[in-house]
C-alpha cells in the first residue's frame, strides 16, 4: 500500500490550514494579492479588502497590487457639488413628474401606496415572509412575467416603489424620510450568516435597500427635513452600513467569491455554480454607487475610497469585447439585466465627472476603455444575440428557459427586458453627445414616458433610485428650456404644515389621494376638456388641520386663458385676490401667484397656489410658512 501520496496530501493540507490561520498583517501586498487570486481563499480576499488593494493578474501569471490605477489618485474636493446648475437639474425632475402625473396612486401603484410603509417599517418580519416565498415572488420579476403578477407587496417590490415614487412626485415623500429616520433609531438590519438557509434572499434585500436609498439620500440630501441630531444619526447609520456591507467578500456558504484573475475560469465557475454571482453582480453595482455618492456628500474619505475599491473590483468582469459576464450569463434574463448597465456606466461617468475625472477614458483591467465598453452596450441593444454565447449556456432562470432568448427579435428582447434604445441613449447622454452623432436622433432633450414604439422609458427602479441624465444636464446645461410648459415646483415647507395640509385634504376632498393634491398629480391624465366656469372656495388652514371658509370667487377657463373674478369683502381682501397672476400649464395645472394676508391688518405675504384641475383642489403656503390656503374648485354647469 503506497502511503506516500496520502502523506504528501496530508502535509499540504496541514500547511494550508496553518497558513490560513496565521496573522497575515505583516505579509506584503504582493503576497496577499497572489494568494487571493490563485486560491480564492476567503481570508486572503478579506485581507485585500481591508488593505484596499486592487490585485490584477499580470501577463506572467503572477499577481501584484495595482498602484498606477488613476482612480487611486482621486480624492474628495472640499466643496463638492453634484450639479453646477441646480435649476436645470430641478427642471428635468419637474418634467419627469409632469410626464408621469397620476401614476403614484393609480391602479397599479395603489396597493404599494397603502402597504409599503408598514412592510418596510417592520423589516425583519417582512424580510422573513419574503425569503420564505422568494421563488414565487421572483417569478413576478421574470423576463416574461405580466404586470398583474408584480402587484404583490413585499420588500423587493416596495423598494421599487420607493425608488420610483420621488420621481413621480418630483419631491422626497415624507414617509421615506420617516422610514429612514426610523431605521436609524431601531437599526433593524442584520447581515445573515453565509450558512443561513435563507442567506441569498436576506443578504440581497438588505444590501439593496441600504445601497439604493443611501444613494438617493446623498443626491437629495437637502430634501430630508431632519433636526441636527437626526441628521447626524442618519448620516452615521447609513455610512456605517455602507462600509460594513463588503459584498464581494461575502459569498453564500459552499461557494466562492467571483474569480477575477481569468475570465474563462470565471465563466466556467459560473456555469458550474461554484461561485456566488452576487459578489460581482447587481449588489456590487448598487453598493458602489451608494458608497461613492454618500462619501462625496458627507465628505467621508474612507467611504469614498471604499466606493473606488468596489468600482475597481467590478471592472474585472468584462470580457475582451466589453460584455459584462455576470449579467450576460443569466439565460433568458441576460438582456433584462444587461439593459441596466448603461445606467450604471452613466452614473459612474457623472459621479467621477463631478470631481473632474473622465471615466469614459478610464481603462479597465483587460485594456478596454469605458468608452469602448459603452460602444458594446450599443451593439447589444441593437442585437441582443451579441450575448448569445453566454446567455444560451445553462438552464432556466427565474422559470424561463434560455432557449426562449434566441426566439425573440431584437425589439421583442428589449421590450421584455423593460428597456429600449431611447432609454440607453438617455442614460449614457454624455457618451452619446461626445462620441455618437449617429445616435443623436434618439436624444430627447426632456423626459418622455415612452419611445416611438409606445414602450415605457423607465428611468428609476429597485436597482437605482437616481438617474445619470439629470446629473449630466445639471453639470453641462447652463440654461433651462421649456420653462413655459413646466409647472412651478410647490414650495417646500415644514413637516407640521404638511401634516396639517394632509388632514385638511382628507376632510375636504376624501375621494382624492393626498399625494395627488400635495404634488399636483392626478389619477386622470386628462389635459383638455377643462374649459368652463368654476366656483373657487378659499379655506384658511389652521395648525391643527382644520379649515375656515374665507371667500368664494369665480374662475373661468377658455382656450387656455384664465379669468378670475373675486367677490365679497373678506380676508384675503378683494384687492389681494384681484392682484393674483395666473398661469395654466400642461392644460391642467393652475398656478396663482400674489400677496395675501391671514387676518385683517396683517402684512401680506407672497404665496403660490397650485391646483390640478383633475383633482378639483390645490393649496399654497407663504414664504414664512405662517399662511396656508386651500382651494376647492367646483365646475359649474353652463
Amino acid at each position: 500500500m503506497n502511503v506516500l501520496p496520502r502523506l504528501i496530501l496530508s502535509t499540504a493540507l496541514l500547511i494550508s490550514s496553518n497558513t490560513q490561520a496565521q496573522d497575515t498583517s505583516s505579509w506584503s501586498d504582493k503576497t496577499i494579492c497572489r494568494l487571493a487570486n490563485s486560491s480564492g481563499t476567503q481570508a486572503y480576499v478579506d485581507e485585500t479588502v481591508r488593505r484596499n488593494l486592487d490585485c490584477v493578474a499580470s501577463s506572467s501569471g503572477t499577481s501584484t497590487p495595482s498602484l498606477t490605477d488613476p482612480l487611486n489618485e482621486l480624492s474628495l474636493p472640499s466643496d463638492w457639488q453634484l450639479s453646477m446648475y441646480p435649476a436645470v437639474f430641478d427642471q428635468e425632475r419637474r418634467l419627469i413628474s409632469a410626464a408621469t402625473i397620476g401614476q403614484s396612486t393609480d391602479h397599479f401603484w395603489r396597493p404599494f401606496a397603502k402597504g409599503c410603509y408598514d412592510v418596510m417599517s417592520n423589516w425583519q418580519k417582512s424580510l422573513m415572509w419574503y425569503v420564505k416565498n422568494q421563488e414565487a415572488a421572483e417569478r413576478s420579476s421574470a423576463v416574461t412575467a405580466d404586470a398583474a403578477s408584480y402587484r404583490l407587496v413585499h420588500v423587493n417590490t416596495c423598494l421599487d416603489y420607493y425608488a420610483q415614487l420621488p420621481g413621480m412626485l418630483g419631491d422626497t415623500p415624507d414617509e421615506l424620510q420617516s422610514l429612514i429616520l426610523g431605521w436609524s433609531k431601531a437599526n433593524p438590519f442584520k447581515l445573515p450568516s453565509t450558512n443561513d438557509r435563507y442567506y441569498d434572499g436576506k443578504f440581497y434585500e438588505t444590501v439593496s435597500v441600504l445601497s439604493v436609498l443611501s444613494a438617493y439620500y446623498a443626491v437629495y440630501y437637502d430634501e430630508f427635513d431632519y433636526t441636527a441630531n437626526e441628521r447626524q444619526q442618519v448620516d452615521s447609520f447609513l455610512s456605517d452600513w455602507m462600509l460594513k456591507l463588503k459584498v464581494r467578500t461575502r459569498p453564500e456558504g459552499g461557494r466562492k467569491a467571483c474569480h477575477k484573475g481569468n475570465i474563462q475560469t470565471h465563466v466556467r465557475l459560473i456555469r458550474n455554480h461554484k461561485i456566488d454571482e452576487d459578489t460581482c453582480g447587481s449588489l456590487v453595482w448598487k453598493e458602489m454607487v451608494g458608497q461613492l455618492l454618500l462619501g462625496l456628500r458627507l465628505g467621508n474619505e474612507k467611504l469614498f475610497k471604499a466606493g473606488v475599491a468596489t468600482t475597481q473590483w467590478q471592472l474585472n468582469f468584462f470580457d475582451k469585447t466589453g460584455i459584462f459576464i455576470s449579467w450576460a450569463s443569466r439565460g433568458a434574463s441576460s438582456m433584462q439585466y444587461t439593459g441596466d448597465l448603461p445606467t450604471f456606466l452613466g452614473l459612474l461617468t457623472e459621479i467621477f465627472a463631478s470631481i473632474g475625472y473622465d471615466f469614459m477614458q478610464h481603462k479597465i483591467p483587460n485594456g478596454l476603455t469605458i468608452k469602448q465598453v459603452m460602444d458594446r452596450q450599443v451593439d447589444i441593444h441593437q442585437d441582443h444575440m451579441v450575448l448569445a454565447d453566454y446567455a444560451l449556456v445553462g438552464g432556466a432562470y427565474k422559470g424561463v428557459d434560455a432557449d426562449e432568448f434566441k426566439e425573440w427579435d431584437s425589439l421583442t428582447a428589449l421590450h421584455l427586458a423593460g428597456t429600449n434604445m431611447k432609454t440607453m441613449v438617455r442614460e449614457m447622454a454624455r457618451y452619446v453627445d461626445q462620441y455618437r452623432p449617429d445616435l443623436q436622433h434618439l436624444r430627447d432633450r426632456s423626459y418622455r414616458p415612452s419611445d416611438m414604439n409606445a414602450q415605457s422609458i423607465q428611468i428609476l427602479a429597485s436597482f437605482h433610485a437616481i438617474e445619470p441624465y439629470k446629473m449630466y444636464l445639471g453639470s453641462t446645461e447652463t440654461q433651462m428650456v421649456r420653462e413655459d410648459l413646466i409647472p412651478p415646483r410647490p414650495k417646500r415647507f415644514d413637516f407640521k404644515t404638511k401634516k396639517s395640509l394632509i388632514a385638511a385634504f382628507k376632510s375636504l376632498v376624501p375621494e382624492v389621494h393626498h399625494y395627488d393634491i400635495l404634488y399636483g398629480n392626478s389619477k386622470s391624465m386628462m389635459a383638455s376638456g377643462h374649459d368652463g366656469r368654476y366656483k373657487v372656495e378659499w379655506f384658511f388652514l389652521n395648525k391643527d388641520g382644520t379649515t375656515q371658509l374665507r371667500a368664494t370667487d369665480m374662475l373661468e377657463i377658455e382656450g387656455g386663458r384664465i379669468t378670475f373674478t373675486p367677490s365679497g369683502a373678506s380676508i384675503p381682501t378683494i384687492a389681494q385676490r384681484n392682484g393674483l397672476n395666473f398661469k395654466l400649464s400642461l392644460g391642467q395645472l393652475i398656478t396663482a401667484k400674489g400677496l395675501v394676508s391671514s387676518v385683517e391688518g396683517s402684512s401680506p405675504e407672497s404665496i403660490n397656489i397650485h391646483v390640478n384641475l383633475n383633482n378639483s383642489a390645490g393649496y399654497g403656503v407663504s414664504e414664512s410658512g405662517k399662511i396656508a390656503y386651500i382651494w376647492q374648485l367646483t365646475k359649474l354647469e353652463n
